[in-house]
């Protein structure tokens, strides 16, 4: 896989992104404020989105997907019976999509609740339920397993991806490549069987060094610089964790210390790899043995 990590590709994909969303928002006006609506939404700026989720619904009467959008909307300003009223109009709009609004309509519920999470950040950033847990421990099917820390862990990115977003500090497009970052650090995990909940700060702490590996070889353009906005999106999601009481301050501290220790040494794999990968005296074998002699046998050939 080639992925080019430089800030102008990250601003060309955004862009690619952008001329999509145009060219889509041709076929109706209900398309282009939808797709406003969710950019506002992920700026926190949750009244202008509601005002364009409603455009878009104006504009385009009767459309299951805006009316589930302006249920979303809601849900993060925190209206859960305004958000109910909408999702129950949805459902009855479009049946076939039934079953991702149920779960929605569960999230609501879960909102609800007495010491519930009252908006949608809260509820992104819970923990997993007794339930949950229990299912994991004494599940005999790996697949279940796997699917219910995947879906944990997506939950907590996008928390994540939410959060960067309200910063003033941070350019857009920085914003977007830690997302980037964070998401191809998580792929690399889970197309290894890896991940544990992302709670588990010890797990993430032993494997960091591995699955930074694992980019090195799987992602053709990993650098320095991909090494370091990784770095940044993996620290920036456990500092939002620590700061939400998620987990413990001190496990974020030793996991900061751990990858500042540890980048040095993973970078010195990663230019050593680029040089291998790049060298086309190299044979299949040659690279081969270069790889584990760099990696050892637990990194397999990419």
């Amino acid at each position: 896989m080639s992925r080019r990590y430089s800030f102008c590709a990250v601003l060309l994909r955004w862009a690619t992104f952008a001329i999509t969303r145009m060219s889509i928002s041709l076929s109706g006006p209900g398309e282009a404020h939808r797709g406003l609506g969710h950019s506002l939404a992920h700026l926190g700026e949750y009244e202008a989105a509601a005002r364009e989720m409603a455009l878009a619904d104006a504009a385009e009467p009767g459309t299951a997907v805006h009316l589930a959008d302006m249920v979303w909307v809601e849900a993060l300003r925190g209206n859960i019976q305004e958000a109910k009223a909408l999702l129950k109009k949805a459902l009855a709009l479009d049946r076939a999509r039934e079953s991702p609004r149920r779960e929605l309509k569960r999230n609501l519920e879960a909102m609800e609740r007495e010491g519930g999470p009252k908006d949608w950040r809260a509820f992104l950033l819970r923990g997993p339920d007794a339930g949950a847990i229990l299912e994991l421990e004494d599940s005999d099917d790996p697949e279940k397993r796997y699917g219910l820390i995947v879906a944990h862990n997506a939950r907590l990115r996008l928390a994540f991806r939410m959060d960067p977003a309200r910063s003033k500090d941070l350019a857009p497009a920085r914003k977007f490549y830690l997302a980037v970052c964070l998401d191809d650090f998580m792929e690399s995990a889970e197309r290894e069987g890896w991940p544990p909940f992302l709670r588990d700060v010890a797990a993430v702490r032993r494997e960091f060094p591995h699955i930074m590996d694992l980019m090195t070889v799987t992602l053709s353009d990993f650098d320095r610089e991909a090494l370091d906005g990784t770095c940044s999106a993996v620290l920036g999601l456990y500092q939002l964790l620590a700061r939400e009481g998620a987990v413990p301050k001190a496990q974020f501290r030793h996991l900061k210390k751990r990858i500042i220790r540890l980048r040095p040494s993973i970078l010195d794999r990663v230019a050593g790899y680029n040089r291998v990968r790049r060298d086309p005296m190299m044979t299949y074998e040659d690279r081969e043995r270069a790889r584990d002699e760099i990696f050892g046998p637990r990194v397999g050939f990419r």
